[in-house]
């Protein structure tokens, strides 16, 4: 895979071995693939409930030690190792290292997980997940979870269904384990308890990423709420639909046929965000709606209307992290997990880019092309040497990129190109976004207080470019020792302490750039842009 390509690229440049304006490369053992093994048994419970013991078992001391020191806690291992974890209301989480098995046993219950729609019940094990056999009420899956070049998880998981449990199917398409139970017909006081959990900010220039639940491993929903049923007879028929104020139509309803005593359902809003949310320039109060109606178990109806206030981000500003209490430790990765976000602002398809393109090529002699090496790192050299020849300045705040900011503001490629400054990471974003709109791939590195681009030649070798190198006290940096400064940058990286962004990956994935309002043809010659040759003519 391409992003496997890529991080043994970078590795060679970490152990120094590769010089990207050179041919170079010495030859590097392939280290073997690191296997951590995971076992769970999960009990799923008449109420939908799954009582969950996971066990991972480490292969080797060195790593079983990082992984005891980088995650603490229970939550942390839930949301970095698990999937499907940001959609799961968990309960109860407890774990435990065995120094002498280099293993850790993690204990949790993921609340209403188990559903019961048009009469059946349904547990959502992931899509591709392999169904070894099905036995009375025991069904065993296999699943094989990539976590980077050298590593992958092998997850064998077994699920106990409740006793009665009858006509077990497994979809494996959609990744649903399916069965029916017998109803128990109960009466009583009709009572249901609602609970919402929010993201207290989204952003506008993400917008078109909340309204898809298939990416990030479906954690960017807007709203989670859990709809517990405190009574003592069963629930029925419960719809919910929601609506992001004026940025949002109601939402289709969802419809979940039965919640018994004791039981409960977890639902998630993934919200279709209009386009008019860009007009936004700073952070907005919005109401959120949630609309549920259910019946009783004599028939009678319920309604009623429930709203959370959250904020919606200007259409410059980036939510760095938006994890929960439970699952931050302080650490500095934690405080930047938003960080593929910054996809969003890489727009190489707005006509400002495209013209700075265009100018690079007119100097460089051409575009470069798939194949030709040489004319990418002229491409590279000439974009670098024209930021410098029209006065491009560095410019960053106290604190950025090192402490956490609920709302930090990040410049579009235009408004660089307009300022001729910006931060660390305007600046990579700019270089990056021309050079993706000449076709090359990119990729954006960020580490506690700083972002540089690196770019993918076309012989798949990476070339590092300190792109605020064009400015400092004593003048610009030569290109050559810019490349040199993100060799060095590269080399430096500490493990837990940097993101590597494969920007083509992340807008594959969904990170689309925002609309943009529309500029005049001539734009960059009236902020003041020229050829170094032609003296601004």
């Amino acid at each position: 895979m391409k992003r496997d390509r890529i991080l043994v690229l970078f590795l060679l440049v970490l152990l120094g071995v590769y010089s990207p304006l050179t041919c170079a490369t010495a030859q590097v053992p392939v280290g073997e693939l690191t296997v951590i093994r995971i076992s769970e048994e999960t009990i799923v419970d008449e109420k939908g409930d799954l009582h969950v013991n996971l066990e991972w078992k480490i292969p080797t001391g060195a790593l079983y030690t990082q992984i005891r020191r980088n995650y603490p806690n229970p939550y942390m291992i839930l949301r970095e190792f698990l999937p499907q974890r940001a959609t799961r209301e968990v309960a109860n989480a407890k774990t435990e290292y065995n120094d002498l098995k280099r293993s850790l046993q993690l204990s949790t219950d993921f609340l209403g997980a188990a559903v019961n729609k048009k009469g059946r019940w349904e547990i959502y094990v992931g899509k591709g997940t392999e169904c070894i056999w099905v036995e009375n009420q025991k069904a065993t899956f296999l699943q094989i979870i990539p976590q980077d070049s050298q590593m992958i998880e092998v997850m064998d998981l077994m699920v106990i269904l409740p006793q009665k449990a009858s006509s077990i199917r497994y979809e494996e398409d959609k990744g649903l384990l399916t069965y029916a139970l017998p109803e128990k017909h109960v009466l009583g006081r009709c009572e249901l308890t609602v609970s919402v959990k929010c993201k207290p900010r989204i952003m506008a220039a993400t917008y078109k990423l909340y309204g898809n639940s298939r990416v990030f491993e479906e954690s960017m929903w807007v709203a989670k709420t859990l709809f517990r049923n405190t009574g003592k007879c069963n629930i029925r028929n419960l719809k919910v639909s929601y609506k992001l104020g004026e940025y949002s139509e109601w939402s289709a309803p969802k419809s979940y046929s039965l919640i018994v005593p004791g039981g409960c359902v977890v639902d998630l809003y993934y919200p279709v965000i209009s386009s008019k949310v860009t007009e936004l320039m700073t952070r907005s109060p919005v109401d959120l709606q949630i609309n549920y109606t259910y019946e009783d178990g004599k028939g009678n109806t319920y309604s009623d209307i429930a709203a959370e206030r959250i904020e919606i981000l200007g259409i410059n500003q980036i939510e760095f992290s938006n994890l929960t209490v439970e699952e931050k430790t302080g650490a500095w990765a934690d405080n930047f997990s938003n960080v593929p976000l910054l996809t969003a602002w890489v727009t190489h398809l707005d006509s400002p880019v495209k013209a700075l393109a265009g100018m690079v090529s007119q100097l460089a002699g051409g575009v470069p092309t798939a194949l030709d090496r040489e004319s990418a790192i002229k491409f590279c050299r000439v974009l670098y040497d024209l930021e410098v020849a029209n006065g491009m300045a560095y410019q960053t705040p106290s604190g950025f990129l090192i402490q956490y900011s609920p709302g930090q503001d990040i410049k579009y490629p235009r408004d660089v190109l307009r300022d001729k400054s910006g931060t660390c990471v305007d600046l990579a974003i700019l270089y990056a976004s021309a050079c993706e709109a000449v076709g090359l791939e990119t990729v954006l590195v960020v580490i506690p207080g700083h972002s540089f681009p690196v770019i993918i030649l076309p012989d798949g070798r990476p070339l590092p470019v300190e792109s605020t190198a064009i400015s400092g006290p004593k003048g610009a940096a030569p290109f050559d020792q810019a490349v040199e400064l993100g060799l060095k940058q590269l080399a430096q990286r500490k493990i837990g302490m940097y993101y590597v962004l494969d920007v083509q990956e992340m807008r594959e994935q969904g990170v689309i750039s925002p609309e943009l309002p529309k500029l005049e043809a001539d734009i960059l010659k009236r902020w003041g842009w020229h050829l170094p040759d032609t003296g601004g003519n």
